[in-house]
């Protein structure tokens, strides 16, 4: 008969199984209990006395926890040989060592077993605090953090009857095309002017400039009227803030001479006509095409109207019925598909989305014939411009809504704004060379192999100093080259581009900023009226 106890016995001692151990056990919360307590008794051993807020902060606190619930100074009473727990009058069963055989906990109970683990009891230093509460000393810091004596908020203006009439005239010349909306740059936000904040018109008819901030732009509280009837006395950052992600600012376009308009539009014997820009109303009767306002088909040819409408019921591009002619410019000097792809763009979002006899018509939008006008003028001229079809009107970008970024790691970030870096290594490059550009510094440091005692040496921060998260300088990015013998010039993947870097500048205040991954704009900075620099 084979003894099997023996049979195993000979397994487990075969080397094999030499290094193998039981599984530690998980610690449970009446472990953590027990071992917090033997920590306050080693210290009481050590020191003649219980912990307090001076002596530990933090054992205090662990001591406290076990003494306000009955239940574990009755856990801890076996381990309490120094005699630190209170006496307990009545006669209790000491109880077992031995672990309890294990029940499912509720879910109450399993919450309630966390909270009252004593190596949470610091954290509510000594209050009682709900889950969602903020301990008091977090309160301070955050209104530490604040630093705001006042802030800015909108109410009834008391005097809008002198600002009525200047709100009209702009609502007016909107719609005539006197005054133009333009994508919003600080350098035209000046007392006396409109703008457009979230669909709204707003007019600056205040600014107590109080010189430029930490960051070194300026600032100052403002007075702004909006032609709603309220007002605001917000600070002037924040306003330039707010329009940046979706601003406008109106300029007047009134002072316009007649010698610049001819000089504009007159045709001379150098033009080459190049076709004709035409807008139609459809006259279908079909339910869902007739109800719709301001629908138009815009397009391009370099044949007569006459022979592109002939069979204009019977084609789904003009969506199977007849057409009005609404307009028509003939068009100098400009290439049919370039003009067609631009108009297409600009309104591809009101772009109408229908299905005629199989077939999806693409140039039918649903935008206002005046806009549209405006829209060929502009293309003809070349002014760079959007479509806000929340407005319905036509933005005028600005040459100037921001400057390009690069994040770069520190201490490369420091070394290339002093100066004493003059290669930046990417493995990738724009198609063309940027020019100047904002330097980021980001928020993690490159610290292997980093001699921090020369990076100190070439531009004056070591480790610690070093700016992070901010925009810390710029510098002119004027060609790109994959060698070079420059000593900042690096090698192997990562490495494929040289970007070429002078001009170098460092911001005497570095400007908090969230870094994004590849070349990103910052519209908050203008180009031509950069920060202060060293």
């Amino acid at each position: 008969m084979i003894d099997w106890t023996r049979e195993l016995d000979e397994i487990l001692e075969h080397p094999l199984f030499a290094n193998v151990t039981a599984p530690k056990r998980r610690p449970t919360s009446s472990d953590r209990l027990v071992a917090a307590f033997q920590e306050v008794c080693d210290f009481y051993e050590k020191n003649g006395t219980l912990p307090d807020e001076q002596t530990d902060r933090q054992l205090f606190h662990k001591f406290n926890g076990i003494l306000k619930s009955e239940a574990k100074i009755e856990r801890c009473r076996p381990f309490d040989t120094l005699g630190i727990l209170p006496s307990n009058e009545s006669k209790v069963e000491e109880p077992q060592v031995e672990m309890e055989l294990p029940h499912e906990l509720t879910e109450v109970e399993q919450l309630e077993q966390i909270l009252n683990d004593p190596l949470l009891a610091d954290i509510t230093d000594g209050e009682d605090l709900g889950l969602f509460d903020v301990p008091q000393y977090m309160r301070d810091r955050i209104a530490a953090r604040k630093e705001a004596d006042y802030v800015g908020s909108r109410r009834p203006c008391e005097d809008f009857e002198q600002f009525a009439d200047g709100f009209k005239e702009i609502q007016q010349g909107l719609k005539t095309g006197q005054y133009k909306l333009v994508k919003f740059s600080e350098p035209t936000l000046k007392v006396g002017r409109y703008f457009v904040e979230q669909g709204i018109i707003g007019y600056l008819a205040a600014f107590d400039d109080e010189g430029k901030n930490k960051y070194g732009l300026k600032d100052g509280r403002t007075r702004v009227i909006y032609e709603n009837g309220s007002e605001a006395d917000i600070k002037f950052r924040t306003i330039t803030k707010n329009l940046s992600v979706d601003g406008y600012s109106i300029m007047d376009c009134s002072d316009m001479t007649q010698e610049e308009f001819e000089k504009a539009f007159t045709v001379t014997d150098k033009d080459v006509e190049s076709g004709t820009i035409y807008v139609l109303r459809s006259k279908s009767t079909r339910p869902e095409i007739a109800a719709i306002k301001d629908l138009y088909k815009i397009g391009f040819t370099v044949t007569s109207m006459e022979s592109r409408l002939a069979n204009a019921k019977n084609e789904p591009t003009y969506l199977c019925a007849d057409v009005d002619i609404v307009a028509t410019w003939k068009v100098y000097n400009v290439k049919s598909s370039t003009f067609e792809a631009l108009i297409h763009k600009l309104f591809d979002c009101v772009k109408l989305n229908v299905t005629v006899d199989g077939h999806r018509p693409k140039e039918w939008f649903i935008v206002p014939f005046h806009v549209i006008e405006a829209a060929v003028v502009n293309i003809i001229k070349g002014v760079p411009m959007m479509y806000d079809a929340k407005l319905q009107q036509i933005v005028e970008l600005s040459a100037h809504s921001g400057i390009q970024c690069l994040s770069v790691q520190q201490p490369w970030a420091s070394l290339i704004c002093c100066g004493a870096k003059d290669v930046e290594n990417r493995s990738w490059k724009p198609k063309k060379a940027p020019g100047v550009i904002l330097i980021h510094a980001g928020a993690s440091t490159r610290d292997l192999g980093i001699d921090w005692e020369h990076v100190k040496t070439l531009c004056g921060f070591d480790k610690k100093s070093c700016p992070r998260s901010a925009i810390i300088g710029y510098v002119d990015v004027y060609g790109f080259i994959q060698h070079s013998d420059s000593e900042w010039a690096g090698d192997g993947p990562g490495a494929e581009w040289k970007w070429m870097l002078r001009n170098a500048k460092l911001f005497k205040q570095p400007i908090p900023y969230k870094g994004k991954l590849g070349l990103f704009n910052v519209p908050e900075i203008d180009p031509d009226n950069l920060p202060e620099t060293y």
